[in-house]
């Protein structure tokens, strides 16, 4: 499924891919599904090695610190988009709300919810990644007609991060 606006569609793998390379200042790692591998007999798990394909230069690496720092605020500073999620969380993550238009709706109009069928709902969409000073996970969240991404997609990455940096520790390469 491809999400977009207009004539830009995107992927939630080519989003979770940006968000990655956003999370390590440009660095573009090959997503995968995959964490490592289990032979038969073998204790624990051999981990897979990242696989870089590129990075991407800005002119001035400041700019890189001012998106992860916005992106920061949209979780961890009240008024932020997705603030709520961020509330006692154990460590930093950094995110972008947004919301994918089913139909479109003319500028004088105003988007009345209940009077729109569900199927044509728009969808909700959170990326992010964690934890912000060493990243080790990006995510990027789709809930189709779910409205916006604040309400229903970043709790979702919320607890997905939870879990991550609880069960983390439970995956070892012995």
């Amino acid at each position: 499924m491809g999400i977009g606006q207009g004539y830009f569609l995107i992927t939630p793998m080519q989003l979770v891919k940006a968000t990655s390379a956003i999370a390590t200042n440009g660095l573009v790692v090959k997503p995968r599904l995959v964490l490592g591998v289990n032979s038969p007999g073998e204790k624990g798990l051999t981990l897979l090695s990242d696989n870089i394909e590129s990075q991407i230069s800005l002119k001035n690496d400041f700019f890189w610190k001012q998106i992860i720092d916005s992106m920061k605020s949209v979780v961890h500073e009240v008024g932020g988009t997705a603030w709520r999620s961020g509330l006692n969380a154990k460590y930093n993550f950094a995110g972008k709300t947004g919301t994918a238009q089913i139909i479109g709706i003319a500028q004088e109009e105003e988007y009345k919810k209940e009077e729109i069928p569900e199927e044509l709902q728009d969808h909700a969409l959170f990326i992010a990644f964690a934890p912000v000073e060493a990243p080790e996970i990006a995510v990027a969240i789709i809930v189709e007609n779910g409205g916006g991404g604040s309400k229903v997609a970043a709790p979702i990455a919320r607890k997905m991060f939870d879990n991550y940096f609880t069960n983390r520790n439970l995956i070892s390469n012995e």
